[in-house]
């Protein structure tokens, strides 16, 4: 299937805001995608997910475990203004970009209710080791298309090779409603650490200062591509995460994380 683009729209005469045209460079894309997701028009937001397709050839995109390509690589540094309207005083230079791109077997509602749901431990069994999310909008909602945001808080613990730590984060999630790509609406994610993760051996090498994930989802015959930015300022056993080793490792877990995904998709029983 060859996928068709929509073009970008034109303000209508009362609009009072520029839609900003969208690059066609995947890292730009990635933070156009990051700077326009509080306040980017719908239109300029679907424009720059047709030119992600493009950009990462997402008519060949395969799956984690089957045929096709899989897309890795990095992406430069969030900039201080990307993260100023967070409150931190953090210089996020030195937290170290990485980026997949692949395809969920899964459909776009679905997919929404998987990564909605409010308790993801259920969902994601052995990752946590205690996790609390409180929802700042309604789910129901959101998946109800009544509203195009969704909010929430979290506390989470797990583990490194017996390192515990806890940390506290805040994601956005929005869907772009009013504009769509050419097989449906698509769905943005943002997040990012409130404060440094809290460790429970302070006396190790260990730290998480910062954590940004940026995660871009849109439908493509009956599945799903998604595209998904992590920057991380973090030394864990040693490993900084500038290192090779520390990248495969993050990348490997995000594959492995979107393979898991697509298995909790097609399984009815789970929420």
């Amino acid at each position: 299937m060859t996928r068709a683009l929509l073009p970008v729209l034109l303000l209508t005469a009362g609009a009072c805001r520029k839609v900003e045209p969208a690059p066609e460079d995947l890292d730009g894309l990635v933070h156009f995608v990051w700077q326009q997701l509080d306040e980017g028009e719908d239109a300029a937001l679907t424009d720059a997910i047709n030119n992600l397709h493009i950009a990462i050839d997402g008519d060949t995109i395969g799956f984690p475990n089957g045929d096709g390509d899989i897309l890795e690589g990095v992406v430069t540094d969030l900039t201080p203004e990307e993260v100023a309207s967070f409150g931190r005083d953090v210089d996020p230079s030195t937290a170290t970009g990485v980026l997949l791109a692949d395809r969920i077997t899964c459909t776009m509602p679905r997919l929404e209710e998987v990564i909605s749901y409010e308790n993801q431990d259920e969902l994601y069994t052995g990752v946590y080791d205690a996790y609390t999310r409180t929802m700042l909008s309604s789910r129901e909602d959101f998946l109800a298309n009544t509203n195009d945001r969704l909010g929430w808080d979290l506390t989470y613990e797990t583990s490194v090779l017996g390192s515990g730590y806890t940390v506290n984060s805040q994601t956005l999630m929005r869907r772009i409603t009013e504009v769509e790509t050419p097989d449906g609406p698509a769905t943005i994610l943002r997040a990012h650490m409130r404060d440094s993760a809290v460790f429970e051996n302070p006396d190790t090498n260990n730290f998480l200062e910062q954590d940004y994930h940026l995660e871009i989802y849109w439908p493509f015959e009956g599945d799903v591509l998604h595209v998904y930015a992590l920057w991380k300022d973090t030394q864990m056993l040693g490993f900084e995460d500038e290192g090779e080793q520390t990248q495969r490792i993050t990348l490997n877990n995000l594959i492995d994380w979107d393979e898991g995904t697509g298995t909790i998709c097609q399984d009815a029983s789970l929420p």
